[in-house]
């Protein structure tokens, strides 16, 4: 039997978050691998900086399985792929751009070049309970490359994970 490769992804912006192999044939679903959360951790920065507490539980609702042939560099960075599942690929990020600061009350995100059409994005912030993320999915559009999000209150040291359709995942945390 061949070996195919399943891409846990975000929903609403495509971005694989989990890589599972397999024999052909299994069909996964979101909830046999995110019941009753899957836990993203393992996040670097792109200066390499390392946030080894960092971890972000993602429920069944928020994300989606595509199943596949094996893409073998996504073994080892499986962040850096996102999915189309309308045309049933798998494809690779180009460099971010994207900035990310966090406050206790607030988001802010900067994009390298205007939205032009709906972008859909996805930030996670961590609390004080870690079983309950903060979870906000807007759609940006226009002109603008600055976007505010309120947010929390969210603790000090809390992480927030930032998902922007088309862009590498960026990541921060508030001081």
């Amino acid at each position: 039997m061949s070996v195919q490769m399943s891409f846990v992804f975000v929903k609403s912006t495509g971005h694989a978050m989990a890589i599972l192999t397999q024999t052909a044939g299994v069909d996964l679903q979101a909830a046999d691998v995110a019941t009753p959360a899957l836990s993203v951790r393992g996040l670097w920065d792109d200066i390499g900086q390392k946030y080894e507490d960092a971890v972000f539980k993602f429920t069944p609702d928020l994300l989606d399985v595509f199943t596949g042939d094996v893409v073998e560099p996504a073994l080892t960075a499986p962040r850096t792929y996102f999915v189309d599942k309308v045309n049933k690929s798998i494809n690779v990020l180009g460099s971010s751009g994207v900035t990310l600061a966090a406050t206790a009350g607030n988001v802010h995100l900067v994009l390298p070049s205007p939205a032009g059409g709906p972008t859909n994005v996805f930030i996670a912030c961590t609390t004080a309970d870690p079983d309950k993320p903060e979870i906000l999915q807007p759609s940006v559009s226009g002109a603008g490359t600055t976007f505010d999000f309120a947010v929390g209150p969210l603790p000090s040291k809390a992480y927030v994970l930032g998902l922007v359709a088309g862009y590498l995942p960026v990541w921060t945390q508030v001081p």
